[in-house]
């Protein structure tokens, strides 16, 4: 890893609406397109998460009929079953949808696990000492999992925002438009490419 301070860090954007939120690890499309863009291991477990609820889903009915009071097993099974499956899985899609950043015009409203507990946090742009850019993936993940690269491979490259102790303030997807917004509003940083 080779870290150096870029001598001319003027980018061309299109620029950013700074009335939105910006997710880390979130994106909105349809499951055609999921279909279309994930990787293999994310079809395999949709399709083997799908086939074991319909299957939980047929055992459940079998109990309840065998069952010696269906009038009590069936509610009670119906809700484990739905606490499972579809509220797992939003669960796991509002954790992960989370994580975001929001760029107002003085500060940065983050949100997100950084640490043990979610919360939000308003950073002025002035705490920023440095930006790393370059082949990176993000400093934190959802549920602080150890799955950087997934979503570096997933997303592409972050660009990570640290204060002068090198403690993560913020992380946020590479773009040229958001790095131009960082290099105006962050005046005192320093911008250190990662190869």
């Amino acid at each position: 890893m080779k870290l150096f301070v870029l001598p001319d860090c003027q980018q061309q954007g299109r620029g950013i609406k700074m009335d939105q939120k910006h997710y880390l690890f979130y994106q909105k499309q349809s499951i055609g397109t999921f279909w279309k863009n994930s990787f293999h291991l994310e079809k395999f477990f949709l399709i083997c998460f799908l086939l074991f609820s319909l299957f939980m889903a047929g055992g459940f009915i079998y109990i309840t009929f065998c069952s010696t009071d269906p009038a009590v097993a069936a509610p009670l099974l119906a809700s484990v079953w739905l606490f499972l499956f579809p509220g797992m899985t939003f669960f796991c899609h509002r954790t992960v949808k989370s994580y975001w950043v929001f760029f107002q015009e003085h500060t940065v409203l983050r949100h997100g696990n950084y640490g043990y507990f979610t919360q939000k946090k308003i950073i002025p742009y002035e705490k920023a000492t440095y930006i790393l850019i370059g082949n990176l993936p993000p400093f934190l993940t959802p549920g602080n999992t150890n799955s950087s690269d997934w979503y570096h491979k997933k997303f592409g490259n972050y660009i990570n925002v640290l204060d002068q102790n090198k403690s993560c303030l913020f992380t946020v997807r590479y773009s040229e438009s958001i790095l131009k917004l960082l290099l105006e509003k962050c005046s005192n940083a320093h911008v250190i490419a990662v190869e």
